[in-house]
This record gives structure tokens, C-alpha cells and sequence, in this order.
């Protein structure tokens, strides 16, 4: 799986930068770590003993921008995501409880528009919008207990209920720090961001501009 995450990287990488250099865009490569979560106050209404959807996510960003002072820029990201959650009894709304277990990967591919609005010549605020499809690796399984709580739920029929394929929206909004300029040339940045994207979630990212 890492060599195949890599192979996808470089290849966004090469293709990306290959665009940008043949039309003088710029082209930017971000790495950032998010942490995402469901809030428990949504899951109460469906589930007990079964809270605190959780991911880590790690995902690599190619942003493109038509010349440096241009505010708009599309990106490219991947993302590596482990989603996990307390396994626990699910409150189907007019049924019996059954077990749940989510422990699971999703690994994603996609595309997003990104704004941006200079607050000062060193720190932007990013607005962005992106869609993208993906894969879900791991397992969600679901077992049919009918509502039995006190038998070994590994006694009772399973489901998988994980999705080949599985879609998503993003939407971002970041503050933007210009660290330091190599050769006066050169920004590398530091990224704040938070919003939505299956789950909600906050994180950082360093950037690098070529």
C-alpha cells in the first residue's frame, strides 16, 4: 500500500510540475497531518456505547496557481485516512441493536478550487471547495445480534457494510504563513486549516514553493 501511495504521489508530482513549468504557473507541494472526528452530540440519536469516530489522516497537496500573485489556485490531494471508532451496539431508529465494528482505511484522490485573500504580504486566508473518490480499505462490519447484548457478538451473522468505492466534498477554510523565502525566491509555508471532509477536522501542513 506505501509503495502504491507513492507511486501516486510522484506521478501527480511529476505531471503537475511538468504543466507548470511548460506555462510559467507555480506550482506548490504541501505535506500536513489532519485529525478528523464525528462530535458525539450527532451520533447520540443512533447509537449507545458506540461513540468517538475518529481518523488520522495524512495527505499530500500539489496547489498550481496561474503566477505567484494570482488568488486562485487548483490543487490536487491525496490522502491516507485511518478512520476508527469504540465498537459498540447501534440504535437502528425502529429495530433491534446490532454490533457494530469500524476500523478502516480510506485512501482518496481529489481536486479542489482554492481561494485566496491577503489579510498581510506574509499571511493569506484560503477558502476551498474540492471533491474527490476513494477507496475504503479495513473493515466495517455489522452483526446481526437483534437487539441480544449478553452472547458473544462474534456468535451472531456478519455483514460487511464497507463500500468499494466511496466519494467525498471538502470544504477548507486555512491561514496561510509565509516562514522564509530561499533565495528570495522560493516561499515555504506554514498552513492552518479546519473544515469538513466526511468528518470534521483540523490540521497543519508546511508547503514548499517552486
Amino acid at each position: 500500500m506505501n509503495k502504491i501511495l507513492l507511486i501516486i504521489i510522484v506521478t501527480l508530482l511529476s505531471v503537475s510540475t511538468l504543466s507548470a513549468e511548460n506555462s510559467g504557473k507555480k506550482i506548490s507541494i504541501y505535506q500536513g497531518y489532519r485529525y478528523a472526528v464525528v462530535p458525539d452530540f450527532i451520533l447520540d440519536p443512533f447509537f449507545e456505547n458506540f461513540k468517538s469516530v475518529s481518523a488520522n489522516s495524512f495527505h499530500t497537496q500539489i496547489f498550481i496557481k496561474k503566477n505567484e500573485a494570482a488568488d486562485f489556485a487548483y490543487s490536487f490531494e491525496i490522502d491516507y485516512m485511518n478512520i476508527t471508532a469504540d465498537p459498540g451496539y447501534w440504535n437502528q431508529e425502529g429495530e433491534a441493536k446490532d454490533y457494530m465494528i469500524i476500523d478502516t482505511t480510506y485512501l482518496n484522490l481529489g481536486i479542489n478550487f482554492n481561494w485566496f485573500l491577503e489579510i498581510t504580504p506574509k499571511i493569506n486566508f484560503i477558502s476551498s471547495f474540492g471533491v474527490g473518490v476513494g477507496v475504503m480499505l479495513g473493515k466495517i462490519d455489522q452483526y446481526d445480534t437483534n437487539g441480544i447484548t449478553f452472547i458473544d457478538y462474534k456468535r451472531f451473522e456478519k455483514k460487511s457494510k464497507k463500500p468499494p468505492v466511496f466519494g467525498h466534498i471538502l470544504m477548507n477554510f486555512a491561514f496561510q504563513y509565509e516562514v522564509y523565502k530561499i533565495d528570495n525566491r522560493n516561499p515555504i509555508f506554514f498552513k492552518l486549516d479546519f473544515g469538513f471532509k466526511d468528518l470534521f477536522y483540523a490540521g497543519a501542513s508546511l508547503g514548499y514553493q517552486f
